[in-house]
């Protein structure tokens, strides 16, 4: 099943209702005399735009092809999903694109340049339809190779732009009738880019540079992934660098037959393929920490997820997908590359038993209508355990055995630090208290009880906040 249906059914389902008739709108030209130039070109050279001390001369170039390798070689530092799609726009291979010769532009759109020079006119040199997730493109290549191999470069990044833009503003409108295309905005970045001043330094300038007037992407990308620069994601940014902390959503795909906008999240070397309702977190060198690598039950596609060995057992890692802790239980790792926090999906009955401290844990407790089991955990370093979601065990604790129900947490030592009781017990401690644990029959599980690494009673938690507790350890937005 095609990925970018997720966009579709997930992202827009508030759209059920949205009056979505295709739109059509055209990228300009110039023609002064009998010479033919970009609107960007002649814009610039008015001093039309933001940036200042704009230099457009390309170095190194003899061909199309090396002007547009040698300008993609910067852009791929900042915006990679971009030039791989202004890569698939030129590509021979794309049905979506038609350079036609002898054949005249319709206009559909209202002229988008700036100033009219004199003794120039507007022509239209490219239709571009948009219908959802679909675009197709119509060039007049009589023009396009009249133009300068610097104007070729400049008019498909503005292409490329401005079908970002029509796409992602066509999908989220409630009606197609209310979508405007701001060309301007593409050559306004145009000017940025190709000037010394305005160009940004870093991965977070760029960031702080485009989420504002004049230029509004509404996609940043930072090591893989596609976040939506939208009212509706929260995004956290570090005040330093600039950089993405974490982000609430992300994009997955939504240019069909393109390969170009799909995140993805590189751990340890090794690139996996997210969900678009995906909590992402960035480590401080703005790299993923954690992801929601869930297998895709809906439409059955195959994830393959990082791997490690785990008490003697190579386990897949993945985020826990059940009890609601799809967006707050992503997997994690450290700065070291081991797991932070993950869940295990077991598919067989196979126990899975691991030793903590004194006691021993079944962590894969089978449900056979579901067809499998889930285990999730989270790790203080080198995998020493730190909680372990919904145990059902009885274990030792102070030289008593105890019955436990529910997440249980531990010290770096193994020692038990907190637990819920699924059974009534009366606890003696080293300091020489009765602890009543008391089980409320209409909730099968006590209140949560931590206790200091020696055994005494430290805190009690009411059961119904057990799960914050919990949910204090995790790595969240």
């Amino acid at each position: 099943m095609k990925s970018w249906i997720y966009f579709c059914l997930i992202l827009f389902m508030q759209s059920a209702y949205a009056v979505r008739s295709p739109i059509s709108y055209n990228l300009d030209i110039f023609r002064c005399g009998k010479s033919y130039k970009t609107l960007f070109e002649v814009e610039n050279a008015l001093r039309l735009y933001q940036a200042e001390n704009v230099d457009l001369k390309i170095q190194n170039i003899a061909t199309f092809a090396d002007a547009l390798r040698e300008v993609s070689k910067n852009l791929n530092n900042y915006m990679p999903a971009r030039v791989k799609f202004i890569e698939e726009l030129l590509s021979s291979s794309n049905e979506n694109v038609f350079f036609k010769s002898g054949q005249k532009i319709v206009r559909s759109s209202p002229e988008s340049n700036l100033v009219l020079p004199d003794g120039c006119e507007v022509l239209p040199i490219a239709s571009i339809e948009i219908d959802y997730f679909k675009y197709k493109v119509v060039i007049n290549q009589d023009i396009f190779e009249e133009l300068s191999i610097e104007g070729r470069i400049y008019l498909v990044i503005n292409l490329a732009l401005d079908i970002e833009q029509g796409i992602f503003k066509f999908m989220s409108a409630n009606d197609s009738r209310d979508v405007e295309i701001n060309q301007v905005q593409g050559r306004e970045f145009l000017a940025c880019w190709f000037s010394s001043q305005c160009r940004p330094k870093s991965l977070g300038e760029f960031h702080s540079l485009v989420r504002k007037s004049p230029y509004n992407f509404l996609i940043l990308e930072q090591d893989g992934i596609l976040i939506p620069n939208f009212a509706y994601n929260k995004i956290s940014f570090d005040e330093n660098t600039g950089l993405v902390k974490s982000t609430l959503n992300i994009v997955h795909s939504y240019i069909q037959d393109s390969t170009a906008y799909r995140s993805t999240a590189q751990i340890n070397g090794e690139k996996y393929p997210v969900l678009v309702d995906n909590f992402i977190k960035f480590n401080q060198d703005g790299k993923v920490q954690c992801a929601n690598l869930v297998r895709d039950f809906i439409f059955e596609e195959r994830i393959e997820l990082p791997k490690t060995q785990f008490f003697g057992r190579i386990i897949e890692w993945e985020g826990l997908s059940n009890s609601g802790y799809i967006l707050n239980f992503p997997f994690c790792v450290n700065g070291k590359g081991q797991v932070k926090q993950g869940g295990i999906t077991f598919s067989d009955t196979t126990p899975f038993r691991i030793k903590i401290g004194e006691n021993t844990f079944n962590i894969n407790t089978y449900d056979p209508l579901a067809e499998n089991a889930q285990a999730g955990l989270i790790f203080y370093d080198d995998y020493k355990v730190n909680w372990i979601v919904s145990v059902h065990e009885t274990v030792l604790f102070n030289s008593q055995k105890i019955s436990i129900d529910g997440h249980i947490k531990f010290y770096p030592t193994g020692k038990i630090e907190c637990f819920s009781a699924k059974k009534s017990v009366k606890l003696r401690t080293p300091d020489q208290k009765i602890i009543n644990i008391m089980v409320d029959p209409n909730k099968n599980r006590s209140d949560l009880f931590c206790f200091s690494e020696e055994g005494n009673l430290k805190k009690t938690y009411p059961e119904f906040e057990s799960t914050n507790v919990f949910r204090s350890s995790l790595e969240k937005f």
